[in-house]
């Protein structure tokens, strides 16, 4: 189903963040009327350019341009090998975060 296929992008940005989307204080009602509306968060450090291109696509505004559970599949298994590593990311995250907050505090 395509809320199914968005709600994989979601979890995909919480695993590969550590955050989970959005997770500046707002409700989770609130989320959901983001993400209406159209909005999405930003890409996480570090995360490759075919991963990156597969998430925005499962983000679709209209369902019928997101690919299937299938075609995510065949997409994700497609994907070169090249391993990164997620404390890495987490940490590269992290640290982005950290200078977000910094500077909205500023």
């Amino acid at each position: 189903m395509p809320c199914d296929v968005l709600s994989f992008a979601m979890a995909a940005i919480e695993v590969l963040t550590g955050n989970v989307p959005f997770s500046d204080g707002i409700e989770s009602h609130d989320a959901a009327a983001k993400i209406k509306a159209g909005e999405r968060p930003s890409r996480p450090v570090g995360v490759p350019d075919a991963l990156w291109r597969l998430i925005e696509d499962c983000w679709q505004q209209d369902p019928a341009k997101q690919p299937s559970f299938a075609q995510v599949v065949e997409r994700l298994e497609a994907m070169p090998s090249k391993p990164f590593k997620l404390d890495e990311l987490f940490e590269a995250n992290l640290k982005s975060s950290r200078a977000s907050v910094a500077a909205d505090k500023a």
